[in-house]
C-alpha cells in the first residue's frame, strides 16, 4: 500500500514542475552573448587565408546558427556542460538538422536545390563543429567568476 502512495505523490504533480534530471547551473549573460557574436569570426580571423571560405561562410551560416543555436548551447549550458567536444558535437547534429529541413522542403515543393544542400553539408560539417567549439572556449574565457559553478 506504501508504494502506491508514494507513486501518486510523484504522478501528482503536474509535468511542469517535475525536477530537472540535471541540476542547471547559471548562465553569464555578458559571456554568452559575447561567445556567441565572437565565436564565427575568431574562427574566419584563424582560417581567411583558405581562399576567404570562412569569411564567406560568416552570411551564409548566421542565421541557423543564432536561431539553433542559441537555445541548444542555453540547453548545454543550463546542465553544466562545458567542453568544446560536447559543443562541436551539437554544432554537428544542427548542421545536420539544418541540411535534413532544406532537402525535406526541397522535395515537398519540388524544387531544385540540390547545390544548396550539398553546399550546406560540405561547408556546415567544418564550420559548425569549429564555432560551436569556438563558442565553448569563448564562453569559458569570458565567464565571470560570479558563474563558475562551484563544487560541494
Amino acid at each position: 500500500m506504501t508504494e502506491i502512495t508514494a507513486r501518486q505523490g510523484i504522478l501528482s504533480r503536474p509535468w511542469f514542475q517535475m525536477s530537472p534530471s540535471r541540476p542547471t547551473q547559471i548562465i553569464d549573460p555578458l559571456a554568452f552573448v559575447g561567445a556567441l557574436l565572437l565565436a564565427p569570426f575568431m574562427i574566419a580571423l584563424l582560417f581567411f587565408w583558405v581562399l576567404l571560405i570562412p569569411v564567406f561562410a560568416i552570411p551564409l551560416g548566421a542565421p541557423m546558427y543564432l536561431t539553433l543555436g542559441t537555445p541548444a548551447y542555453l540547453w548545454l549550458l543550463a546542465r553544466g556542460q562545458m567542453g568544446q567536444l560536447q559543443f562541436a558535437a551539437l554544432g554537428l547534429l544542427l548542421n545536420f538538422i539544418v541540411v535534413a529541413a532544406i532537402a525535406a522542403g526541397s522535395l515537398a515543393s519540388a524544387s531544385d536545390v540540390e547545390d544548396t544542400v550539398g553546399m550546406y553539408l560540405f561547408f556546415g560539417s567544418f564550420f559548425a563543429p569549429l564555432w560551436s567549439a569556438a563558442f565553448a572556449y569563448l564562453y569559458g574565457r569570458f565567464r565571470r567568476p560570479r558563474f563558475t559553478p562551484t563544487q560541494p
